[in-house]
């Protein structure tokens, strides 16, 4: 796990779990003690405190996040938001329990005054209060399932349920995107999140720790969180056909801008390990190969900027008509940046400069136009002229779809006018270039 936790009750956790699934319960109930801020076996009076702050839960499985403020008119009102309002039945027990601090819990508190250890709850403490009591319930939901795990046998499953684990990872989901968001968010935080949801997965991976039979209780909590709008977070999807080497790790960085990313990916797609094979003989379920679509999120709302941090970013270029091309720098000499979608039209101008086969080592970069400028003008030329500028534009990656294109002739060059879609970004882009004879 990436953030460095506080140290973990190792002893009481191997001397706690069923020795039968050890190899299998162990690491994630190491990890959630790591979350928890579990020190043999207990947790601080502090940290209960602080995460029993600010929440309410109104039914069983249904959470409210908010605080009392005034309005106005000096009405004390309740701040709701977007949260996945649905919480796990077995969540809920230990929040009830929680609230009359009910010494018959698994993780006892402890009463000497340890402090708040949970990185979990110490780096959301300057949160806005909706997002740190959104996390708080995250505390109780991974205490839930922490709780379980250490009780699990055999012969006796998991109440969780894997409904229940979906639902802590959209509330995971929610977070994370929201804490992204923010200008200035500990890193940390975010990490800690993810090996949250990284957790929630693995553990909905253990098939045989979970009860078969039909849960009506679950069911009925499933169709009361269904019936609520206000949970579900809004996203689009984008289809990627996975290529030859490619990695579930790979296809994140690439089309999310974050490798960790990819248990998103992992959990629309209903992946399982090891997510991608090149070749798979017989097929294996839940494993996808090359030429497979997935499914990949981009969470893309009408109130995002279009620059998406994942189009990219790299070192800008100027006096290209003149020079051929220099790095920008300002009045103290640094180097200036180009970001987003001016940095993809900065790397299609470069691709529409290079004349195919003239750098080195990179024999297919560039384009072939030069040698149709001045060339006889008819139907031929007109469809071979957009071929080529259909091919250089697709073979960005970041470019999902030429929507419309028309090519011009002006004597000593080619005028380029297209409209993209691009990968992330809701509204098409228009792009023009002028590619020379002597350019």
């Amino acid at each position: 796990m990436p953030a460095q936790y506080p140290r973990a009750s190792d002893e009481f956790i191997r001397s706690a779990i069923d020795k039968t699934l050890f190899d299998k319960i162990y690491l994630p109930c190491y990890n959630l003690s790591c979350v928890l801020s579990d020190l043999d076996g207990r947790i601080s009076t502090g940290l209960l405190s602080q995460v029993l702050s600010g929440l309410e839960i109104v039914s069983p499985g249904v959470l409210v996040l908010g605080e009392n403020v005034e309005d106005d008119t000096g009405n004390d009102i309740l701040i709701e938001d977007e949260y996945a309002v649905d919480t796990s039945r077995r969540a809920f027990d230990i929040y009830t329990r929680l609230k009359v601090s009910d010494q018959d819990l698994v993780v006892a508190v402890n009463d000497s005054d340890v402090g708040i250890n949970s990185l979990l709850l110490t780096l959301s403490l300057d949160m806005p209060p909706i997002m740190k009591n959104a996390i708080n319930a995250l505390f109780v939901e991974c205490l839930a399932l922490y709780k379980e795990l250490l009780g699990v046998t055999q012969e006796i499953p998991l109440t969780i349920s894997i409904e229940d684990l979906h639902r802590i990872s959209r509330n995971t989901r929610w977070i994370t995107f929201r804490l992204e968001s923010f200008e200035r968010v500990p890193y940390d935080l975010v990490e800690v999140v993810r090996d949250i949801q990284l957790i929630v997965y693995y553990v909905s991976s253990i098939t045989e720790i979970f009860d078969t039979k039909s849960n009506s209780a679950l069911k009925d909590l499933a169709e009361l969180s269904n019936s609520l709008d206000s949970y579900n977070t809004p996203y689009s999807t984008l289809d990627y056909t996975i290529a030859d080497g490619d990695t579930i790790h790979m296809i994140a960085q690439r089309m999310l801008g974050d490798a960790s990313k990819a248990i998103d990916i992992i959990m629309l797609n209903d992946l399982q390990y090891p997510f991608i094979r090149q070749f798979s003989d017989p097929p294996q379920v839940g494993v996808k190969t090359m030429g497979d679509v997935l499914k990949v999120p981009t969470f893309s709302t009408e109130e995002q900027p279009m620059d998406i941090d994942h189009i990219g970013a790299d070192l800008k270029i100027v006096d290209r008509d003149i020079s051929g091309g220099d790095l920008d720098g300002n009045t103290y000499g640094d180097l200036q940046i180009v970001e987003g979608v001016d940095c993809l039209v900065q790397d299609l101008n470069n691709r529409f400069a290079v004349e195919v086969g003239t750098v080195p080592f990179h024999p297919n970069y560039g384009n072939g136009l030069k040698k149709l400028i001045g060339a006889t003008k008819d139907v031929a030329w007109d469809q071979k002229v957009r071929v080529e500028v259909s091919k250089v534009l697709k073979m960005d990656i970041r470019v999902v779809e030429v929507v419309a294109l028309e090519v011009f002739d002006i004597g000593q060059g080619i005028q380029v006018d297209a409209v993209l879609a691009v990968e992330g970004i809701p509204k098409s882009i228009n792009y023009k270039y002028l590619i020379s004879k002597e350019g």
